[in-house]
């Protein structure tokens, strides 16, 4: 229960994220940032982060994989699993300004107890340099949402979501 981040991986290259357990910490429970060739799998997260579960920001070719995701928040924007492009980071925001590319989530499952987002999204924020996540591929995930906002939600360039199950919302 950290006051920011549970676990995070930043600036980093092949690497995994394996076997571990993140509880309620604050912004978001495991926050990858600017990382290549990640596989981030079998976490079990319980979360009430005003963020969410699972970050991922301006990262490529990264496997999100068979995670088991719960989040109860009433914060507007929380999420399951986000895929971010995000401003830069480091020397006035100029190291790594890129979209998330070749990102694939699969077989995770997401579970929303609470708040009014969403349980996966794709997206770039409204100042980033580059509006467009590339290669992006869900599929195979479950996720249930019991709240006022969406099961998935994804903008980008190649987007592929297949073979989901969504329940709810």
């Amino acid at each position: 229960h950290n006051a920011t981040m549970g676990i995070t991986v930043w600036n980093s290259m092949n690497g995994t994220l394996q076997n571990n357990t993140a509880n309620n910490n604050h912004d978001n429970d495991i926050n990858l940032e600017v990382s290549d060739h990640i596989v981030v799998e079998r976490n079990t997260i319980n979360s009430s982060a005003g963020g969410g579960g699972i970050k991922i920001r301006n990262s490529i070719h990264t496997l999100i994989s068979n995670n088991n995701i719960t989040f109860n928040n009433e914060w507007y924007l929380s999420y399951g699993i986000a895929v971010a492009s995000g401003i830069g980071f480091g020397e006035g925001g100029n190291f790594k300004k890129r979209p998330s590319a070749d990102v694939k989530s699969s077989n995770n499952s997401v579970i929303c107890k609470g708040g009014q987002w969403t349980g996966i999204r794709v997206y770039a924020y409204p100042e980033a340099p580059y509006k467009e996540n590339v290669n992006i591929t869900i599929e195979n995930n479950t996720v249930q949402n019991s709240l006022t906002g969406k099961c998935m939600e994804a903008y980008g360039s190649s987007i592929f979501i297949t073979g989901n199950s969504t329940i709810g919302n």
